[in-house]
């Protein structure tokens, strides 16, 4: 059997431009696979088969988020009715235990993927599949530091974050904003940022925009 046409373009180009190329990428209809080498991001678009790409719309984007969710939720036995939360972790904060004991108390599920030796019963082991598996799983990303949050982003996962360039805190008086951002980094401070989320995301409009907000804000990255 004929494999379908494509076209195919590889960069291997540095950081400071490749939040350009995502967005571009990720815009023009025209490109069929995109590889950017050495930043672990794949943007792929098959003929017929690009209903998960943010391109052709924020209602796709959240339609492949839903099945990727229920699909993970029925393997990990958590409620997809409940926000999810994934942690995509390098190394642990200091203040990670105690931001995680918070969380058994609100009404949201938490996804923990790490390939570090992690006491606690909501860890993915760490694999490419398991990464995208959860990226285009969860509905928001708990990030520090040292977390990538443009392809977060780019998947419409909404950051709980850190002050940083990439990212602007929601405000609901303007409807402006693609994360929720914790100024202070103490335990309790990223905890009433997680609240934020979570007590958001029970909007569906105003989740809708906040998602929005988050991969649009990529094209202002660029």
């Amino acid at each position: 059997m004929a494999l379908p046409s494509m076209r195919i373009n590889f960069f291997t180009f540095s950081e400071e431009v490749r939040n350009k190329i995502l967005y571009e990428s990720v815009k023009d209809y025209s490109l069929d696979l995109v590889v950017i080498i050495g930043y672990n991001c794949l943007i792929a678009k098959i003929k017929n088969k690009n209903k998960y790409m943010p391109a052709n719309g924020i209602k796709n984007l959240l339609e492949h988020k839903k099945e990727a969710k229920a699909e993970m939720c029925r393997e990990l036995s958590l409620s997809k009715t409940k926000p999810l939360v994934g942690i995509f972790l390098d190394k642990e904060p200091g203040n990670l235990q105690m931001i995680l004991e918070g969380m058994t108390a609100v009404d949201c599920e938490v996804v923990i993927l790490t390939d570090m030796d992690f006491d606690d019963k909501r860890v993915l082991s760490y694999s490419r599949e398991n990464r995208s598996k959860l990226m285009s799983a969860a509905d928001i990303a708990l990030i520090f530091d040292f977390t990538d949050v443009e392809e977060l982003l780019l998947n419409g996962v909404v950051p709980v974050s850190p002050a940083r360039a990439e990212v602007e805190d929601y405000n609901p008086n303007k409807e402006t904003g693609n994360s929720f951002v914790y100024k202070n980094k103490s335990a309790w401070g990223v905890f009433a940022a997680l609240v934020r989320a979570i007590e958001t995301f029970k909007f569906p409009y105003d989740w809708k925009h906040i998602v929005r907000q988050a991969v649009e804000s990529v094209k202002e990255l660029a």
